[in-house]
């Protein structure tokens, strides 16, 4: 039987001690201050979901201001002085 000297408690097996959250978490993988809390057996797959929406949120504004930002510059080398700044 293991047992924690932080916590004062026992250790189940595959714990270890997050020095941030104060407690012994299973499995623990890391603890994430984007989420606040330790990424463990519990909540791994919603942090994983987590990373993915978040990649799926950037491609998207990424994919949909693409035609803008393409405009913008194709349009300045033609000549158009439309999207010039102009410094003073």
């Amino acid at each position: 039987m293991r047992y924690c000297e932080k916590c004062a408690c026992v250790k189940p097996d595959r714990a270890h001690h997050c020095s941030v959250c104060g407690s012994c978490v299973l499995k623990m993988d890391h603890h994430c201050p984007w989420v606040n809390n330790c990424v463990a057996f519990n909540n791994y797959k919603y942090f994983v979901l987590f990373l993915l929406y978040g990649l799926t949120y950037c491609l998207f504004v990424a994919l949909s201001s693409l035609k803008y930002f393409l405009r913008f510059w194709t349009q300045t080398i033609g000549g158009s002085s439309e999207g010039t700044i102009m410094m003073i």
